[in-house]
């Protein structure tokens, strides 16, 4: 939602959002000791939709993990690869 209120340009939230309830997050997701670093972090965190990457697993994910492997760290590359089954 807080994504979508910054950085989209249309009138949709506008004509259809009247009110909005922020949970925190229900889970902390595991991270394997390769790519749970600040580095690694540093390199990542809210920079994958940066090259046009908006879902992991979806629609796109053959050429969004592409695009994952050729821009972030070896770890992470590996760490989608591992996960997705890719």
């Amino acid at each position: 939602m807080f994504y979508g209120l910054a950085h989209l340009e249309s009138q949709f939230h506008v004509d259809n959002v009247h009110k909005v309830v922020q949970l925190a997050p229900c889970f902390v997701p595991y991270l394997v000791p390769e790519i749970d670093s600040k580095a690694v972090a540093d390199a990542t965190i809210m920079k994958y939709q940066d090259y046009g990457v908006y879902a992991f697993n979806g629609p796109n994910w053959e050429r969004d993990l592409q695009t994952i492997c050729d821009n972030f760290p070896k770890a992470i590359c590996d760490y989608y690869i591992n996960t997705t089954g890719t």
